[in-house]
């Protein structure tokens, strides 16, 4: 039996962590041996399935692509007589949008349930009647959409093996250049799933439902293994909050001093309140470069809503700080357009970003446009104004849609929204001025050899103001 998962995500910088924990799960614990991921970065992923001709096959999809793997199931089922099978955060927090072009959804962590399905596809098929003995699932039972119960998540992380990256393109591992000017492979990792905080306009705590972390022992191996196997050099770490539990973190900075690994640093995601003394002094234990946060807005009035009252202006401004004062990077997102939120609201956060340029360790940040996504309050405001159903459009859920953000209040102006945040993405052309500056300083020759080759490359940098892809930054 041949299965193929399909990532329909489109960032080279960032791999299919959670078809590739799948594809490892299976192999490791349910002995299936014919599994590849079709990657959309790498992949023109109907021809790639025309050519391999699974026998199953199953689609991960966020809110965002769920209108792309609704169109490629279709001609899937055009050409293939096989089953189809869509999981990941749009499904699963809304089982109810699923389409009749898959025969399953999945609801919820796909490890444990993908193996159930493949061990009953290979014995008796997909019988109505058996799918119904399967927790974590969606499915049609002739014009009946049928949700069974749902199903319990792992409760050890360690239980799951180490994602084997064979099952990775080898473009991720390809020797890239930094930010810093350092020249290396870059790795991503997941150690934990959930996050304790309940934000308005995330799913993540609804997708978890509870938190999880590898342990310290488990997160070296995989060090160990991204090391030895592939000389990784830089790691991501891709989990909601890295840095939120602090007694682990300690564990590991102990593990990670006593392995001496030098000449590894990392990246990863706090929560700004969190950020004191002892934190920053934990984090360069670990040779973490820099910190990613969700700054949101500059209104207190707008952060205490947007994020539930977990986060003041005051801490975020302290977080940036005391970042600046240990040696540590920051970049952090900001969101425009949302319910309740006024010109004089945005104007607050103008003026923040202004905050944020004075200080040297502040090396990027980005806006987007509020979108509602299902499992969050925004979905259900957004829902009530008649904006977003569960079945709908979904092209139109974009952070970049300035000329119609979908959650803008009916008193707000659009053309005096679009003006603001504008100006705020004109703000932000400053940091994308100064990482190309880093990046001249740090390796000139390298970014003269890249303008050669590509001849738009330097248009592209220094009229367009956009990110240095080649490196990374």
């Amino acid at each position: 039996m041949k299965l193929a998962l399909i990532s329909l995500s489109c960032d080279k910088r960032d791999p299919p962590l959670g078809l590739l924990s799948i594809a490892t799960y299976l192999k490791e614990i349910g002995n299936f041996s014919d599994i590849i991921i079709i990657d959309k970065n790498f992949d023109n992923v109907f021809a790639k399935i025309l050519e391999i001709k699974p026998d199953i096959i199953g689609i991960s999809a966020v809110t965002i692509h769920y209108y792309e793997a609704i169109e490629l199931a279709k001609k899937i089922k055009n050409c293939l007589d096989i089953p189809i099978i869509i999981g990941g955060v749009h499904i699963s927090t809304l089982p109810s949008s699923l389409k009749k072009c898959f025969d399953i959804g999945i609801v919820g962590e796909g490890e444990q349930t993908m193996l159930e399905l493949l061990k009953l596809f290979e014995k008796k098929g997909f019988s109505k009647e058996k799918l119904k003995k399967i927790n974590g699932l969606t499915f049609y039972d002739k014009k009946r959409l049928i949700i069974t119960k749902p199903r319990e998540p792992i409760k050890f992380l360690d239980d799951i093996p180490i994602p084997d990256r064979s099952f990775l393109d080898k473009e991720y591992f390809k020797k890239i250049r930094h930010y810093d000017g350092s020249y290396g492979v870059l790795a991503s990792i997941i150690t934990s799933r959930g996050c304790p905080f309940r934000c308005a306009f995330c799913s993540t705590s609804k997708f978890w439902k509870t938190i999880r972390y590898n342990s310290a022992k488990r997160i070296m191996e995989e060090i160990k293994y991204l090391k030895e196997k592939y000389n990784v050099i830089r790691i991501d770490g891709m989990d909601d909050l890295f840095t939120i539990n602090r007694p682990r973190l300690k564990e590991f900075a102990k593990a990670f001093e006593k392995e001496n690994y030098k000449d590894i640093y990392f990246s990863c995601t706090a929560h700004a309140g969190t950020i004191d003394e002892e934190l920053c002094k934990l984090l360069k234990r670990i040779n973490v470069k820099w910190l990613g946060f969700g700054f949101e807005s500059g209104s207190e009035k707008m952060l205490t809503y947007l994020k539930n009252g977990t986060l003041r202006i005051e801490q975020i401004k302290k977080a940036i700080e005391l970042c600046d004062k240990y040696n540590i990077y920051v970049t952090g997102s900001l969101i425009f357009g949302s319910p309740y939120e006024t010109i004089d609201d945005m104007k607050e956060t103008l003026k923040f970003i202004d905050f944020a340029k004075k200080y040297p360790n502040v090396l990027d940040i980005w806006s987007f446009i509020m979108t509602p996504f299902p499992g969050t309050e925004i979905w259900e405001i957004a829902k009530k104004r008649g904006k977003v159903s569960d079945d709908m459009d979904w092209r139109i859920l974009s952070h970049q849609n300035f000329e119609n953000p979908l959650l803008l209040d009916q008193n707000i102006n659009k053309e005096e929204f679009k003006k603001i945040f504008l100006e705020g993405r004109k703000k932000l052309r400053y940091f994308k001025w100064k990482r190309a500056k880093w990046l001249l300083k740090n390796d000139p020759y390298w970014l003269i050899k890249q303008t050669l080759k590509k001849p738009k490359y330097a248009t592209n940098l220094l009229l367009k103001n956009t990110l240095l892809a080649e490196s990374n930054l």
